[in-house]
């Protein structure tokens, strides 16, 4: 079993509740002293009972395999509770308490197989300083235990020494070794006294799963793309409410769009809806009256932008509580209401982005001189600098091999008539982090048309996995493969490879906020006639490296059309301010 780091001790009393939905990516240190190996998503559990789960995925906190040698299995991710003081319970209660949870094995992950499991044990006080721990529940992987849905396990408290006041409790996955193969989720942990074996009913309503992308087909898109055409990009989104309690609701939520940036509100869609949640269902839901929203997400754009999407369920139950042997209610203070609201935020930068930056596992092929590509059509012209790419670390081991990264104009019938703009070895490295993207520059920034394939070509037979997020089903045919010579799109995986063109700026001005007042330019793209309108004293135009190009004192009109076709960053000093912009020039 992996040794803990611990975090501080932390003692706390009854009742234990915790579906993870406040959580980010890892879980909260008040209520877990170990746990930072695990992931907390909301992506990987299939019909979660809550948004946020808590994965078991069989890598580390750094991303890491924890022995990408090993091909046997053994103890991998592993949860602790906080010690927790069951001392308080009186002794005629103490037959009451019992532990409840959700698990899920697989989900959008890797399923685990019939030898792997997932263990629930109990510390269980010896006496003379003495502990151990005591299995109380487990389950095994394979095909008998695939579903769509979440499963729920209650355990009573007994058996042995438990009423102490250092009582824990923790989860350990027993799996490969060599990376994210085996997948369990928890989810909804409730531990309490007044309770009963068949304890199933939550008075507690909620959002859950994952909200469809926001821009269309795109999770992230640049910011100026975006806010020159909101209408375009700017689509429904789609997710999930789930009633928890044994008994119908009424179906109420609200949807509410938020510039995190500049705090600009765009609006909020509230749907009334005449029919209920019957006992423990899980229903899509989705957003109504999205044109006004549209239509208030007209702002000056700043080049790094963050929106914040959020449902509401208005749900009437505020308080956890449970009926004593008398039949009347106690309510305790655990806020139900936390799990009412899923707020979900989308980068508005400078890169695509299909993928909402979860991998619920690794796409490859195995072919020596094999390509992959992906298509990202363009809103407009640019000047393509990065690509951005997740490489897991799984077995086979991927640090140190090579790709060619490659750039495509267009993808012919053969590999002889393909539109190559760029080809260059990448040496793998280790991953940063679960989920975190390796940025690759290119050895010279590319002017794209409207349409940008990017990719590598395999040199090796070696199975060497990218990162592949299934939630965005609409970009499976953006995908395309070629093993035998000749491209084929994409229609067996139903996803997205996590790897995504950036149009980056390497130089030392930063994009500020263009605002009314100042000078604009026009037209942008433009083929190096430019004309500028508005109050300003001189102009800068710089090249992507930050070398000074052109300068001039104020005119109606500039003639850069000797400058090469690319992005350039003008820089209009008027007397109180500098205003520095993109220009695109394209011949």
């Amino acid at each position: 079993m992996p040794q803990s780091v611990q975090a501080d001790t932390v003692s706390l009393s009854l009742p234990f509740w915790e579906d993870f939905s406040t959580s980010q990516s890892s879980p909260d240190t008040l209520k877990w002293i170990y746990g930072p190996d695990i992931f907390v998503n909301a992506t990987l559990g299939q019909n979660p009972p809550t948004y946020n789960v808590a994965t078991f995925d069989g890598l580390n906190s750094q991303g890491m395999a924890y022995d990408i040698t090993n091909e046997f299995n053994g103890a991998g991710d592993s949860l602790a509770s906080q010690f927790i003081d069951l001392t308080t319970v009186p002794q005629s209660r103490r037959g009451t308490v019992y532990f409840s949870f959700y698990w899920q094995v697989g989900g959008y992950g890797e399923m685990p197989d019939d030898k792997d499991s997932l263990v629930l044990y109990f510390r269980n006080a010896l006496g003379d300083g003495k502990f151990s721990w005591d299995q109380k529940w487990s389950k095994i992987g394979g095909e008998d235990n695939i579903s769509d849905r979440f499963e729920q396990a209650i355990v009573k408290v007994d058996g042995g020494n438990y009423f102490h006041n250092e009582f824990q409790f923790k989860f350990v996955s027993y799996s490969s070794q060599r990376g994210p193969f085996d997948t369990w989720h928890i989810d909804y942990i409730y531990l309490n006294e007044n309770r009963s074996d068949n304890d199933f009913d939550e008075l507690d309503q909620a959002m859950t799963g994952s909200p469809t992308a926001l821009f269309g087909n795109y999770y992230s898109i640049p910011a100026n793309v975006f806010f020159k055409q909101p209408e375009q990009y700017l689509s429904a989104q789609m997710t999930q409410v789930s009633n928890l309690e044994n008994d119908v609701d009424p179906l109420v939520y609200s949807y509410n769009l938020t510039n995190h940036t500049t705090g600009e509100d765009y609006g909020t869609s509230i749907s009334v809806l005449t029919d209920v949640m019957v006992a423990r269902e899980i229903r899509a839901v989705e957003v109504y009256d999205m044109d006004e929203i549209v239509v208030n997400a007209q702002t000056d754009p700043l080049d790094s932008q963050v929106l914040v999407s959020t449902f509401y369920y208005n749900s009437d139950n505020n308080f956890l509580q449970e009926n004593d042997n008398g039949g009347n209610p106690v309510v305790y203070p655990v806020d139900l209401t936390l799990n009412d609201t899923l707020r979900t935020r989308y980068i508005l930068e400078n890169y695509y982005a299909y993928d909402d930056g979860t991998a619920e596992f690794a796409a490859a092929i195995n072919t020596p001189g094999g390509q992959v590509a992906v298509r990202f059509p363009l809103a407009e012209p640019d000047t393509l600098t990065h690509i951005d790419i997740y490489i897991p670390n799984i077995a086979p081991e991927s640090i140190g091999q090579t790709l060619d990264i490659t750039v495509w104009n267009h993808l012919g019938t053969t590999p002889t008539n393909s539109g190559i703009l760029t080809r260059q070895a990448y040496t793998i490295e280790a991953p940063l982090g679960v989920n975190t993207f390796k940025r690759i520059k290119l050895a010279a920034p590319l002017l794209t048309g409207d349409t940008v394939y990017i990719g590598y070509k395999q040199t090796s037979e070696n199975y060497l996995g990218i990162g592949f997020d299934r939630n965005n089903q609409k970009a499976k045919g953006e995908i395309y493969a070629n093993t035998k010579g000749f491209w084929e799109q994409n229609s067996r995986l139903s996803g997205s490879l996590m790897i995504r063109p950036v149009f980056a700026y390497d130089s030392a001005f930063t994009l500020h906020e263009v605002k009314k007042e100042l000078t604009s330019v026009f037209p942008n793209p433009s083929s190096g006639i430019i004309k500028l309108k508005g109050e300003y004293n001189s102009l800068e135009v710089f090249d992507l490296s930050g070398h000074l190009v052109f300068t001039g004192l104020k005119e109606d009109t500039f003639d850069l059309s000797f400058l090469m076709d690319g992005i350039y960053l003008l820089k209009i000093n008027s007397k109180n301010s500098i205003n520095t912009q993109k220009l695109i020039i394209s011949k």
